[in-house]
């Protein structure tokens, strides 16, 4: 007999990969209208539902430590969303990407002004990623940092994963 405890474990776990292995296939399947949050909110709701269904109709009951699963599914979620969510939108990340992929893994700052918006905006947060050593300046360009790299490759291979472009 499993104890209440890893059952409550194994339930939120089962409902996070199903939601994890559908978000990843839709995303990568579907348009830009039907990404968003409201979609992976929905995706997790009917992810942590069927994990239940299934769950009822295979050991014929709906143990009560599965509703104790969701506090944990939710905490699941929301460090799930906060990855996403950075590296789907956030600027940094998306400029320690570019770099890293660049030609001589070097750009200069009027050659990252082309993808953004705003002036200030780019030149804020390269400077203040010069200052917290995730770039390197030199000569006018800026390279990722050896601390850096590792977030810009894991950047690159979730953002291939779920088939969104480097520019977010």
């Amino acid at each position: 007999m499993i104890s209440p405890a890893l059952s409550t474990t194994l339930f939120s776990l089962l409902a996070f990969a199903l939601f994890f292995s559908d978000h990843v296939i839709l995303w990568r399947v579907s348009g830009a209208g039907v990404k968003g949050v409201k979609m992976i909110i929905l995706l997790a709701v009917a992810s942590y539902v069927a994990v239940a269904i299934i769950h009822y109709f295979l050991l014929n009951n709906f143990v009560v430590e599965h509703y104790a699963a969701l506090p944990f599914f939710a905490f699941l979620m929301m460090a799930y969303l906060h990855l996403y969510v950075g590296v789907d939108r956030s600027v940094s990340i998306r400029v320690l990407g570019e770099l890293y992929v660049a030609v001589d893994g070097r750009l200069s700052l009027d050659e990252l002004r082309k993808n953004y918006s705003g002036d200030h905006m780019i030149r804020h947060r390269v400077e203040l990623m010069v200052n917290e050593k995730w770039l390197e300046e030199a000569n006018g360009f800026f390279r990722v940092s050896r601390k850096a790299a590792l977030l810009a490759r894991i950047t690159i291979a979730l953002k291939k994963l779920y088939g969104i472009d480097m520019g977010g």
